[in-house]
């Protein structure tokens, strides 16, 4: 067998040699590089020839299936050869699309968004963030986190936590550095995930009355993080008399002194307040010192609004009430804004995505079986991407499963249908590949 892998790898690299100048990977494929180290070995040409001939499953080296129809041809190990001849190319930003059960895919971030890598994490997904390269996708149910090679969209490497801890998010601090909150601790997490190294951060001068603050999603600026507090009574799940507030957090100074007294003049270290329990991503402008949260509320109750938090006052104030349900939201400027609302009418929960600002408002509405919440803003392309998990049925028949692309600023659908990624996506992250 391995002499038969061996000629036919052997007339591959030939090919390769003849007809490199003319085929090689688009910018951002490292096809073939089967561990995702950023090379492409003899020995992963080899499993890819394996692959090819049948003899070896597609798990052991999902980056050599180019266009990702689970089978490996031979222009995909003559591109997998020129990798190994030239080098890995500069990786492009990309789009990482889950499912809520972590089936996985990614798309190009610039049209036409050609479809680059699945995978299965087999995990329930909870929160995923990606800085440059590598994401982290956050498993409550396993108290784990996995890490993720956003070009070869396969996990290298799980983080596990102590049982029961439930974490809740991941925010970067740096490319090795991350910060991790967890609902049932009154303590965040600080790791290196280059040297494995952890220490705790103390959250329970905020916390209520049951002894956990529930820490939820987070945002950063540089060495700040700043953490969503519910505050809620652990047994009935309803708000403590103390109130939502937002936590902030100096990874920048050592241990000891990193939860920021936001109000020195109030005795105890304060948060920021809020108005109501923060729920979803927080949207953050670092070079405007502003980061926005929103705050659901049933809808016969008003359904809550949006907070904006002035980072260097800490204080908060009302930025928009939709008169709904309020759900996930993106910032595209000060008054520019996308809102997710919420209702129970239809032939499932319902998420209506509008444009605040822009010159089309109204922009899509989703049936699917769990309410939408995230959304993915690209910056530097000005296009935000909306995951609809709908399924099509008689009772709804516009359904158009997989990630709408928009133009972030107008509103304007950027191309008439989904981009479909072979499942029912909820959750979305960018990873800018630099």
């Amino acid at each position: 067998m391995r002499r038969v892998a061996m000629r036919l790898l052997s007339a591959a690299v030939l090919s390769a040699l003849l007809i490199a100048p003319w085929s090689r990977p688009a910018a951002g494929q490292c096809r073939g590089d089967c561990n995702a180290d950023g090379a492409v070995t003899v020995d992963e040409l080899i499993t890819g020839v394996s692959i090819a001939l049948g003899t070896a499953a597609l798990d052991q080296c999902r980056a050599i299936d180019g266009n990702v129809d689970a089978s490996v041809t031979v222009d995909e190990i003559i591109a997998a050869v020129t990798t190994a001849l030239d080098g890995c190319p500069d990786a492009a930003a990309r789009v990482l699309a889950f499912s809520r059960a972590g089936q996985m895919a990614s798309f190009d971030v610039s049209p036409p968004w050609t479809l680059r890598q699945r995978g299965d994490l087999g995990l329930p997904i909870g929160s995923v963030r990606c800085r440059a390269d590598r994401c982290l996708a956050v498993h409550p149910s396993t108290d784990s986190i996995s890490i993720l090679d956003a070009v070869a969209l396969v996990a290298i490497d799980t983080i596990a936590l102590e049982r029961g801890a439930e974490p809740a998010d991941v925010a970067f601090v740096t490319g090795d550095r991350v910060v991790v909150s967890q609902a049932n601790r009154a303590e965040l997490l600080l790791l290196d995930l280059g040297t494995g190294e952890r220490e705790t951060i103390d959250l329970s001068p905020l916390a209520d009355e049951d002894g956990l603050p529930e820490a939820s999603r987070m945002a950063s600026c540089g060495a700040r993080v700043f953490v969503q507090l519910r505050r809620i009574d652990d047994e009935t799940q309803l708000p403590a008399p103390a109130g939502a507030m937002l936590a902030v957090v100096d990874t920048g100074v050592v241990a000891g002194g990193r939860l920021v007294d936001t109000d020195p003049s109030t005795d105890g270290v304060q948060g920021v307040a809020l108005a109501g329990r923060p729920a979803f991503d927080m949207p953050v402008d670092c070079a405007g010192m502003l980061l926005y949260v929103a705050e659901p509320a049933p809808l016969m109750q008003g359904g809550g609004s949006y907070e904006q938090v002035d980072l260097e006052s800490f204080t908060a104030s009302e930025f928009f009430d939709p008169g709904a349900e309020v759900g996930g939201f993106e910032v595209v400027a000060p008054n520019l804004f996308w809102t997710i609302t919420h209702t129970e009418f239809g032939p499932g929960p319902s998420s209506h995505l509008n444009l605040t600002g822009g010159e089309v408002t109204d922009t899509h509405n989703t049936f699917a079986e769990e309410h939408v919440n995230d959304l993915a803003y690209a910056a530097d392309a000005d296009l935000l991407f909306y995951p609809d998990p709908c399924r099509p049925g008689p009772a709804n028949q516009g359904c158009d499963t997989g990630v709408h692309v928009f133009d972030a600023s107008s509103g304007a659908r950027v191309r008439p249908d989904a981009i479909d990624v072979g499942f029912e996506p909820i959750e979305l992250a960018i990873a800018s590949g630099a």
